[in-house]
């Protein structure tokens, strides 16, 4: 799944009607352009934080390793920010065990 969020550029489509999420990136699709759709009929506020989605992602993943150029640079576990949280907020999107992380 970590493919799905990597390049995504998803937006929002509503026609008045539905609120239609799609993917800038997905050139296959039906919608918009050729654009892919990623959720249909979503409450326009859910939609907004679904259409964040892949940059919340890829934003945790920016997170994550700058804890960890920090610590390699002044130690393990120096960073006074614990990049956990975004750890399980990954596994969570990705399908996996959020306990294990």
């Amino acid at each position: 799944m970590t493919h799905r969020f990597s390049n995504a550029r998803w937006y929002i489509g509503d026609d008045g009607i539905a609120t239609t999420i799609y993917d800038a990136s997905d050139l296959e699709g039906t919608g918009p352009n050729g654009h892919g759709m990623v959720c249909r009929d979503a409450v326009h506020e859910d939609a907004r934080l679904i259409a964040l989605a892949p940059e919340l992602y890829r934003m945790a993943q920016d997170f994550i390793e700058q804890v960890e150029a920090y610590d390699r640079l002044h130690g393990p576990n120096s960073c006074p920010i614990s990049p956990d949280a975004a750890r399980a907020a990954i596994a969570k999107a990705e399908g996996r065990d959020s306990d294990g992380v």
